[in-house]
Formats: C-alpha cells, structure tokens, sequence
C-alpha cells in the first residue's frame, strides 16, 4: 500500500510539473503565432505589454489560458491619433483537446478587464474599426470540398466585460451613445447554428444624442436577456428578458431576421410594473433640480409593436400605446 501510495504521488508530482512547464516551452511558440495571425488579420496598429504576456495550464487545466496586458489598437491614416481599443488585461481560455485537434477549437471564456473603446464615423462614412483587412475573391468552383471541410471553425462558449467605457460617435447622422461603466457577460455554444443565448449587462452611466440634442443624460442601464439564435437563417428571436432604463423597465416579444440585405422585424413591447414615477426617472439631468418638491403617482400602460422590413427604400410599421390611470 505504501508503495502504490508513493508512486501516485511522485505521478501527481510529475503531472503537475508537466503543467506548469509546459507552458513555458511554448509560450514563445503561441505569441509568435497570435502576433501572426493580428498582422494578417487586422489594418490598424497593435501593441501590447510582452511582460504581461502570459501562458497558463496549471491553473485553468484543463483548458490553456492566455493571458496579454495592456493590449492597444490604433487607427491608421485619418485614424492614426485615435485609439480604437484599449485593454488593462486580456484573458482567454482555449480547451486544450480542441487545440490540440485543431479542428474545431473551443474557447470555454474570453475576458476584457476594464476595456475603454472608442467608435468614430466621419461625415464622408469612413470608421475607424473597419480594421479587418480584405481576402481576395475566390470562385466557387476553385474551391475543393477536402479545403471547404478544413477550415477553422471557432466556437466562444463564455465572455465577460468588466467595467468597459465605449464611446460611439456617428457624425453622418449626426448622433453619440456613451456607455461608462459597462458590465457585461454572455454564454452559449457558438459553435452550434442554433443555440440559445443568455446575457446580463448593466451601464452605470447612458448618454445619447441626435442631431443636437441629448435625449438621455447620464442614465442606468440594465439587460438581463435570453435570445433563440438561429444562425442558418440569421433569425433571433426574443424569449425570457428584461431591460431597465433608471426606473423604467420593458421587455420584448418576437423575433428580428436578416436573411439578406433586409432586416425583417415582427416584435411587440410592454413597460413591466411601470408608474409614473418611472415615467418621470427618464427626464434629463439638467432638468432634475425642477422636480424637488414633486409627488407623483399613477398606473402607467406602456406598450406597442415594430413589424415590417427595414431597407433603402422601406421601414417597419412602429405603433406605440401609452396610457395614465389615476394619474397625479
């Protein structure tokens, strides 16, 4: 027993020795290969912290996690002084067999601690994040089954955001969202072409405007929703969720399909244990200071549907039906 006792052990000890070193003999190996891959992938300037590059088995077994600090993306040419993406900590864990195999390879969680983006569209339609550079046109019949069947196939199974600020201005419009304090986490099997996806997201602070004017300032935000996806026919259709705007929350119904160019919508929405007081959470900031004093109250109804093709030439029929009972 003794024996058989003290050679687990020394397999214990050399098990956990060879997930630990591991790591370092490839860790050269699978920097070179992500620096590869964003040079033939992405138009934009990249950077990172190579000391707070890190690769790991010991601790995520049995997935291989990634670790890359201080991870930028900057602009090129009229975008060359403005940062798209900035990452304090980028963490991703790979599962290890799926590597291995190398066929289909399964990402069991990608994790962006403390992100800061920044979205930019010029007046002429130029932006910044069209970064991905373009792949030469290839005839179908150029295309053998054995290259169709060997193509990379990658599937996300969790992501999380961790206090993100996104800043999105579209100056064709003209209009802005800012979205500080981001929290964010999604599951499912990306790799399936029908699955369910589950997400939770909560803002701390919403701002957005159109064409001069701020239609909410410095608003809370929260989402707790699971949409059926259907990637075949690209079709994503709305199950268990809620949304909350400060006070005022809704919820959706239905389904939005992109089978082509056109969007195609058939949804319904209704306020959920919505008052008037949730009405008045909405008013901006500026405005807050005239509603010391106020005492309100009232049911409020709050509901409505968005059914039809949103095109060049067409868009959905939008009806809305919001009522006051025992208002004061």
């Amino acid at each position: 027993m003794k024996k058989l006792l003290l050679a687990i052990g020394i397999l214990l000890v050399v098990f956990v020795g060879v997930l630990a070193l591991i790591p370092i003999f490839f860790k050269d190996d699978i920097q070179a290969a992500i620096n590869q891959e964003l040079d033939n992938t992405l138009k934009a300037k990249i950077a990172y912290d190579t000391d707070a590059f890190g690769v790991s088995l010991l601790s995520t077994f049995p997935d291989i996690g990634i670790t890359i600090g201080n991870f930028g993306i900057v602009g090129i040419e009229e975008f060359e002084d403005d940062t798209l993406l900035f990452v304090d900590e980028f963490r991703i864990s790979v599962d290890l067999m799926s590597a291995i195999s190398g066929e289909k390879i399964t990402i069991s969680n990608v994790t962006l601690d403390q992100p800061q983006i920044q979205l930019l569209v010029l007046t002429d339609g130029t932006s910044n994040y069209d970064i991905v550079k373009e792949t030469e046109d290839v005839d179908d019949e150029e295309i053998t089954t054995e290259e169709t069947s060997s193509g990379l196939d990658i599937g996300i199974e969790q992501w999380d955001i961790i206090n993100a600020d996104i800043i999105y201005y579209d100056l064709t419009l003209p209009f802005y969202i800012t979205m500080f304090g981001l929290d964010h986490n999604g599951s499912g099997d990306l790799k399936q072409d029908v699955f369910d996806m589950s997400t939770v997201t909560s803002i701390s602070d919403v701002s957005l405007g159109y064409d001069g004017i701020e239609y909410v300032s410095s608003k809370q935000f929260g989402a707790d929703v699971v949409m059926a996806m259907d990637m075949t026919n690209m079709k994503f259709t709305f199950k268990q969720n809620r949304m909350n705007l400060n006070n005022f929350s809704f919820g959706f119904d239905g389904f939005v399909s992109m089978p082509s160019d056109d969007i195609d919508m058939d949804l319904t929405f209704e306020g959920k244990d919505i008052d008037l007081i949730s009405i008045l959470s909405l008013i901006p900031g500026a405005y807050q200071e005239y509603l010391d004093g106020v005492s309100a109250g009232g049911e409020v109804g709050f509901s409505g549907l968005v059914k039809g093709t949103f095109n060049d030439v067409e868009m959905p029929r939008v009806n809305t039906t919001f009522s006051i009972s025992d208002g004061s």
